[in-house]
């Protein structure tokens, strides 16, 4: 069984730095116009779809913190929308735009950290695209080939450790609990496009669709930049009888842009 998947996260709608659509109107009736950030986020949004040819992914997933929430440590200030309702409709217009270019494919939601989304928020919008019901890890085979979705996972300076550790975590599950294992291990949440193989088994870390935020850049202004972008997945399970990892990649990645200050990335243009 062959199956292409079409997997991206951390869309944080709602956040000045994520992805809004343009021309977007709240719930109030109030228009917002997107910030030089977000515009440039969104061209890169529109190019990545316009890519992927119409119809053809089997499977969107959608890999947590869909939306910013509500920021209480920073009192909402790094928000362009404070409503949940608000926050929840953009992303609602995103998704939208994806369900148009693959109208016949199947989705699939994953919670993302409890800090940006809850499921309760989450859930009515994912019933309006998706079958499956939201879930903090979704798996699913793909003939013999498994697959799970993860929102989090460790960072630090190495990227390809703690995806490492992911599968040796999967490993130990499978060979002391007899829980079933992976050979596609997806996570997203540190905004950073990476991936680690092992034998028959890769685990992978998502880019994202924020930009570098002031507290991602206030001990440096070089740390946390984000990798832009999404990832097709293309997992093919004949692969495994030749001993081989039933997975390809074709990344849409696009760069970050430097700036001189954060601040020119928050005001309308």
């Amino acid at each position: 069984m062959r199956k292409k998947i079409l997997a991206f996260g951390d869309m944080h709608s709602g956040s000045l730095y994520g992805l809004l659509p343009p021309d977007f109107v709240d719930v109030h009736g109030n228009p917002h116009e997107q910030a030089p950030g977000q515009k440039y986020l969104w061209d890169c949004w529109t190019e990545m779809l316009g890519s992927v040819p119409p119809g053809s992914v089997d499977m969107v997933a959608v890999v947590g913190d869909t939306i910013d929430g509500k920021q209480p440590k920073s009192n909402g200030e790094p928000l362009t929308l404070h409503r949940l309702e608000d926050q929840v409709d953009a992303a609602r217009v995103v998704l939208e735009g994806v369900r148009r270019r693959f109208p016949t494919a199947e989705w699939v939601f994953v919670e993302g950290t409890p800090y940006h989304e809850t499921a309760d928020v989450l859930r009515p919008l994912v019933r309006e695209f998706s079958r499956w019901p939201l879930e903090q890890t979704q798996r699913f085979p793909v003939g013999e080939a498994w697959v799970q979705l993860h929102h989090e996972v460790g960072g630090g300076m190495c990227k390809s450790a703690p995806l490492e550790r992911e599968i040796v975590r999967d490993l130990l599950a499978a060979g002391r609990h007899k829980w079933q294992d992976h050979h596609v291990l997806v996570r997203a949440h540190r905004h950073c496009w990476g991936g680690w193989f092992e034998g028959k088994r890769v685990a992978i870390s998502l880019p994202c669709w924020q930009l570098q935020s002031e507290h991602a850049a206030r001990k440096s202004p070089a740390a946390y930049v984000a990798d832009i972008g999404a990832v097709i997945l293309t997992v093919d399970d004949s692969l495994l009888r030749r001993g081989m990892c039933p997975v390809s990649f074709k990344e849409h990645l696009f760069p970050h842009p430097q700036s001189r200050a954060i601040s020119p990335w928050l005001s309308p243009a």
